[in-house]
Order: C-alpha cells, then sequence, then structure tokens
C-alpha cells in the first residue's frame, strides 16, 4: 500500500474511533441512574439540605421523565427509607424554609403535601409499602 493510502485510513480510523467515544459518552449521559439529582446526596440541589441518614435517594427508570428532567421541564427525586415514616423528610423539608400548602394524610400509609419553595409549588407524596417508604418529591423545572 501506498503511504497516502495508509495515511487516509489513519485519519479516518481517528475519526472513527472519535465518533465512537463521543457516542459512548453521549449514551452515558442519557442512561445515568442519577440524571435527577442535581447534586447527589443533597435535596434538589443543596437548598433543602442533605439526604436525612437512613434514607436512599433514587431516580426512577423512566424515558418520559428523564427527558422531562434533561428539557428543564420538571425536577424530581426519589427517596426511599426502612419502615413506616410518612413525615420525615416532609419535616425536614418545612425547617429548611419550605412552606406548607396543604398537608393531605390520605389513608393510613400514603401522605401527600403540597409545598412552596423559591417560588414554586412542590409535591411531596410518601407512600409505605409494609416494609420501606418511598417519597417523590417534584417541582416544575423553573425553580433552578
Amino acid at each position: 500500500m501506498s503511504r497516502s493510502l495508509w495515511i487516509g485510513l489513519s485519519i479516518l480510523a481517528v475519526g472513527f474511533l472519535g465518533n465512537l467515544g463521543f457516542w459512548g459518552y453521549q449514551y452515558h449521559q442519557n442512561t445515568r441512574l442519577d440524571y435527577c439529582l442535581e447534586k447527589p446526596g443533597e435535596v434538589f440541589g443543596g437548598d433543602l439540605g442533605v439526604v436525612p441518614k437512613g434514607y436512599r435517594q433514587f431516580c426512577q427508570e423512566n424515558t418520559v421523565v428523564r427527558q422531562e428532567v434533561r428539557d428543564g421541564q420538571m425536577q424530581i427525586e426519589w427517596f426511599q427509607v426502612a419502615g413506616r415514616d410518612l413525615t420525615g423528610l416532609w419535616d425536614t423539608l418545612l425547617e429548611r424554609g419550605a412552606r406548607m400548602k396543604t398537608r393531605d394524610p390520605l389513608q393510613e400509609n400514603v401522605f401527600l403535601s403540597l409545598l412552596t419553595w423559591k417560588g414554586q409549588v412542590l409535591e411531596y407524596q410518601a407512600v409505605f409499602d409494609g416494609e420501606t417508604t418511598t417519597i417523590t418529591l417534584s417541582g416544575s423545572g423553573d425553580g433552578h
């Protein structure tokens, strides 16, 4: 093979590998399981405090929600704690400056509240399933 053919193939290979690396990075960013957490370990980016001890913070695997978070249409975080603790995180949010609009213990094992914080409405929903309490905290994406 001629030298110019080798150079051309080398340039082509480098371009291919560069595109492959960029695609891999984009794929990783789009499938990360912490996509909804502005700052892992902190509630809504830290302004509402740190995740209380014993709570596990996570994001649901849901492509629609992932896209809405990515587009800035919504902000959402999930938390899980062992046992029945419907209002533990809610109390922390109030201590950090969130204001209660509604407080609705819907059933024995379900608690729903609307809060205001930095001009936006947050929805707090806690559900106890017999072993763990799962909490969803959500708001519009325009809060940050």
